[in-house]
Order: C-alpha cells, then structure tokens, then sequence
C-alpha cells in the first residue's frame, strides 16, 4: 500500500509506524480476515469468489480466540472482509473483542448492508475506518457488481457512515472499464467529503481469473498510475486533504520516485527513504490473511498456499518462528528465491518483488517476476543512490 498523499505532501498519518520503519519481528502482522464467504453481490473482480456460506465458517468462539491469538501476537491493525463482512454473524462481536485488546479494526464492505443503525454501532465500537468499494460510475459499479441498484446502495452507506462520524473512503478497482474516469473519481470524492480512496490494482486470482481482458496493460497500468500522482499532487497542493493510496501492485513505488527523478523534484530525495524503510510487499512477513475457516494465506489473493490454520495448536509460533524449507521462511527472504527481472532488480529493496500470487496465476510460479510490473529493462538496471 502506498500513501501518496503523505509522500507527496509530507503529511504525517496515522499508519506512519508501520508503513515507515517497522521490521520483521518487532510487531505483529496487519491481518485481513475475510470473516465469511458470503455476499449479496455477485462482483466479477472478486478474489475470494464469494458465494453463498457454504463451507465451515469459524464459530463465535473461534473467532474471539482468533482475536486474542493476534492480540498476542502483537497485531496492530485488523481489516473485517468477506465476502460481504456485515454478514458475518458474530461481526460486532470480533470488532468488539479486537478494539477491547488494543487492535485498530476497520472494515472492508460493499456498504449495501450498512443501514443507519449498523453504521451508529460501527461508530461505538470505535471502527477507525471503513472502505466501501465504488468501481465508477453507477452503471459500470452496477455491471461489475452483478446486481442493478448496487450503486445507489453502497453510496448511501457511504454517506450514512461519514454522517456518524466514520472515516470512511472508496476502494476502487482500476480496470478498462473505469480507468478513463480517475478525474472524476476524485471531484466525487471531494465534492462528497469522503476522506480517503484506495486505488486497487486488479489481481486476476479468485473470480477475478474470468476478466482478465479487462486488467490494464503494462503501459495502461503505467500511464493510470501517472495520472494518480498527478490528480494527488494538485490535490495536496491545497493544503489538507483526503488520503490517496496505491494498493496491490508494488512497482507504483520505484515508478513515484522515477517519477520526480524525470521532473528534478526535490522531493525525490525526501520520498526514497521512506520507500526503502517500507519494503514494498510484506506478504508473509508483516502481512496475513485468516479465511472464512481458519486458513492462514500469505496474503488474501494467495488461496492456494495455506501456510497453516488458527484451529491448529501453535500456529502463533510457526509464524514468528518459520520453520526451514517452508514458504513463509522463503517469503522472508526473497532476495534467495526470486527469479527473472526480479533477481537483478535495483528496486527490489523497494517492491519485494511485487505480488507472487499474480506472478504464479500469470503461469510463472511462485518465484517469477510479476507480470504486473511496468518498469523498463533500462530503469530496473543499475544501482540506487
């Protein structure tokens, strides 16, 4: 995740400890907990390919055990997903549990089940931020989410929650379908008063596999990510604004440094270090995913390599101590490991070498070079300052 409102502008936020100088180690993973593989929505970019619950959810017991085991673990920050999140049965109870023990909880939701009643608890159980997805304009949110009506739905969730006192932001899915409308993305989040948006870079794992044709090119890729920085940097020029953030595609943060390198910004020397002390990828290492039934996964788009389950005993200690030869101990030392651009990479210190599960869903295994990568052969060579 890339903060480019607090690269470009200097302004401190909240995730500044552990986006900018927390080691391995030290302090527990940020975990997403997809709480249940239910949804009302039927959206086709979906990694988890919710669906109606039909597999064994993790009980009410079993959920605040997991909540304490991440408590001791010394997790500082937990987002609540889905599938659809507000389905879970025992939803308020986790949040409840997880603020209780000093973990910040947010929430990632389609918002189209977040009525006035739900968004006032939310609020009193202290939820410090929740992320409703808005992939466009109404009509292209509509056909992606496979329900007509989705849009007006999720909107009015989104104004209920910032009207209870809610941070709250958009989660937008770049894709061909709605990439020709980031400006107008960011004047409707203005003229709304939402206080942040997260640009997700699409990962073509989960249902997500049956779209590819609508994920941006390299070049495309590139060329969104340019404009981001710039629609940013106009933003933040005038003074206190919303949180813009890049998500799921690590190269965004070699190419912002490229990027004001080619302008002869001064910034560029300010941003590098803060890149470097980020790391890039933390699949793994600072980062786990808790599924529906206890699975454990490197991160929420990697499914198909469980490194364990919170209903096995002494899964806390397989995480802090990874046992040779086992992925999570390779994930924390991919310099070993990586192969292609990525090996040689002077950025690598930097992105970690991207998202390996959409290097291994592109049919390059788990080691080889993200084809998400829009860097050229000429600026990945060489040596950094």
């Amino acid at each position: 995740m890339l903060d480019l409102t607090r690269l470009l502008s200097g302004r401190h936020g909240a995730a500044d400890r552990l986006r900018y100088g927390v080691a391995v180690g030290t302090v527990g993973p940020v975990v997403v907990w997809n709480l249940t593989p239910d949804c009302n929505l039927r959206c086709r970019h979906c990694y988890a390919a919710a669906r109606a619950a039909d597999t064994d959810i993790l009980s009410c017991d079993e959920a605040l055990r997991t909540v304490d085991a991440l408590a001791e673990l010394g997790t500082p920050a937990l987002l609540l997903s889905g599938g659809e999140p507000m389905l879970f049965p025992w939803l308020f109870d986790v949040a409840e549990r997880a603020r209780a023990r000093g973990i910040r909880v947010t929430l990632s939701s389609n918002g189209t089940l977040i009525d006035t009643e739900a968004a006032a608890r939310l609020k009193a159980l202290d939820v410090a931020y929740v992320g409703i997805s808005i992939d466009g304009t109404p009509k292209v949110h509509d056909r992606f989410r496979g329900v007509d009506g989705a849009y007006a739905r999720s909107l009015e969730a989104m104004r209920r929650c910032r009207d209870a006192g809610i941070k709250v932001g958009l989660r937008v899915t770049m894709n061909r379908q709605n990439v020709g409308d980031l400006d107008r993305i960011f004047d409707f989040m203005c003229r709304e008063g939402f206080r942040r948006v997260c640009f997700y870079h699409l990962v073509a794992t989960g249902r997500a596999a049956s779209i590819r044709e609508d994920a941006l090119s390299p070049a495309e890729t590139r060329e969104a990510a340019t404009r981001l920085f710039e629609l940013t940097d106009s933003l933040t020029a005038g003074g206190d604004g919303p949180e813009v953030l890049t998500v799921d595609n690590h190269c965004d943060a070699p190419w912002l440094w490229l990027w004001l390198k080619e302008r002869n910004d001064p910034r560029a020397d300010a941003v590098l270090p803060l890149l470097r002390r980020n790391g890039g990828n933390a699949s793994g290492s600072r980062f786990l995913c808790v599924s529906w039934d206890g699975t454990l996964y490197p991160d929420q788009f990697w499914a198909t390599r469980p490194i364990g389950s919170v209903r096995d005993p002494g899964w806390t200690e397989r995480w802090r101590n990874p046992p040779a030869g086992t992925l999570l101990a390779a994930l924390r030392d991919r310099a070993a490991h990586l192969t292609g651009r990525c090996a040689g990479c002077r950025f690598l210190g930097l992105c970690a070498g991207n998202l390996r599960a959409r290097a291994e869903a592109a049919g390059l295994g788990p080691w080889g070079s993200d084809p998400g990568c829009y860097l050229t052969d000429d600026e990945i060579g060489g040596t950094l300052p």
